[in-house]
């Protein structure tokens, strides 16, 4: 049976009561062309700080992730497959969320070490 001839439910979903926006990854290591990691998404960071500057502007929290290795030893196998991800260290640019997007009081910043930002 495929999704489409699944019966499911159709409407507006809901804003909810407490809501939140989550920014994945939105450091200088993947949305600068000079990262090794990254490239260049101008039209992205530029829609996402429409969506921060929304959130600010009603009040709601920004979450901001980051990807840092404090050491070595942290997601090693992943980083010995791309070498690259060792210049995401706590005293690098890299990890820094891109100056593009704004850093209201409502927003704090997470540091992670997987690519994920929800695991």
């Amino acid at each position: 049976m495929s999704v489409k001839d699944q019966d499911l439910p159709q409407g507006d979903v809901p804003f909810g009561t407490r809501p939140a926006l989550i920014v994945v990854d939105m450091s200088l290591g993947f949305t600068s062309p000079e990262s090794p990691l990254g490239g260049n998404f101008d039209s992205q960071v530029s829609v996402t700080k429409d969506l921060v500057e929304g959130f600010y502007n009603n009040g709601f929290p920004v979450v901001f992730s980051t990807v840092v290795y404090h050491n070595d030893n942290v997601q090693h196998v992943f980083r010995s497959r791309l070498p690259d991800l060792n210049i995401l260290t706590p005293d690098s640019e890299w990890i820094k969320i891109d100056p593009r997007l704004p850093m209201g009081q409502q927003a704090s910043v997470l540091e992670k070490t997987g690519p994920s930002g929800f695991f």
